[in-house]
Parts: structure tokens; sequence; C-alpha cells
């Protein structure tokens, strides 16, 4: 405040120690936002490297963060009554954490995605073997292995029941196409 006061003194300008000290104060809050924003970020952006989580962790870690942001502003911030500063701080990590949380989802669908690819490419390379007598039954048994080691496969994130689900829509003609090679090749081997 004094400094302000000198400043504005030594040029000429019209002093008054009131507005000195809300322009400390607003100084002072600002810095106390963004210490509490770069904070935030920093915590937040840890997590990133972890990603798919499964949202209740997120969110979990998101409090934690969000918690240490507050605790940092209010114990450097000067007379916010109205909780400007604080609302601008708590929209901040409102943004990030549903940035975060769109990102982690995105993140969740791409491994499901690779993981599914990586497991369906067995069926790819034997696909000439299920297109004779009793092969619908040799795909439905791979299938059901590819469901049970996608199920076993951590770290996909909270989008793997939804991408599984994509996946059986996508390979359902498929499924459906070998079985039918499957009725008529069994139906011509038996007349």
């Amino acid at each position: 405040v004094a400094e302000l006061y000198v400043a504005a003194q030594r040029s000429g300008d019209m002093v008054c120690i009131e507005n000195t000290r809300v322009q400390v104060v607003q100084l002072a809050n600002l810095q106390a936002v963004e210490d509490a924003k770069a904070l935030y970020q920093r915590q937040m952006e840890s997590k990133e490297v972890y990603l798919p989580l499964k949202l209740w962790q997120l969110h979990q870690h998101h409090e934690r963060c969000m918690e240490q942001a507050l605790d940092l502003f209010y114990s450097h911030a000067v007379l916010d009554r109205d909780h400007k500063h604080e609302k601008e701080l708590m929209e901040h990590m409102e943004t990030t954490y549903l940035k975060l949380v769109k990102q982690n989802k995105q993140r969740s669908q791409e491994k499901c995605r690779i993981r599914l690819t990586e497991l369906y490419g067995l069926v790819d390379e034997r696909y000439q073997d299920f297109m004779q007598p009793g092969g619908f039954m040799k795909y439905e048994a791979m299938m059901k292995k590819i469901e049970v080691d996608y199920h076993d496969t951590t770290g996909l994130g909270d989008e793997m029941a939804t991408m599984y689900k994509e996946f059986l829509e996508q390979k359902k003609d498929s499924g459906k196409a070998i079985q039918m090679v499957d009725n008529t090749l069994t139906r011509v081997q038996q007349q």
C-alpha cells in the first residue's frame, strides 16, 4: 500500500488511500486466484498420465485438488467479500475438470477399440476356418474367449461395456454370415 501511495504522490496523481487499498486488495486476490489455478492445474495434469481412470477415481482426485487449491486461495486472498475471485477460481476448476472427464472418456474409448481390435485379430486370421460345417461353433467359442479376455483387461476405463456392446453390433453381420455358411454346408454334407 505504501509503495503505491508513494508512487502516486511522485507522479503527481491525486492520492487516495482508499483507492490504493482497493488496488492492493485486487492485486492480492488476482495473485491468489492465479496461484490456486496453477496448483489445481498441476495436480490435475499429474493424473493425465494414468488416463483412462474410473470416473469415481477422477472425481476423487478433482475433489482433493480443488480442496488444496481453495486452501491456497483462502490463505492468500484478502477481503473477497463478494466472492468474485472465489467464483472465478471455482469456474476455472469446473471447466478444467469437465475437459479432463471428456479426455478420460475419449482415452477409454480409444484403449477399448485397440484392445478389441487386437483380440478380434485372431478371428480375422482364422475366418476361412469358420467357413465349413461346424464353423459357427468354433466362431462362437472364439467370440466367448474374446469376451473373457476383454473383460479381464485392466485399465480400459468406464467406456468398457459401451465399447463392447458397440463391437458386438459391428460384428453381428460377420457372425450371421458364418452361421449361414455353416448351416448351408452342413445341409449339403448331410444330403
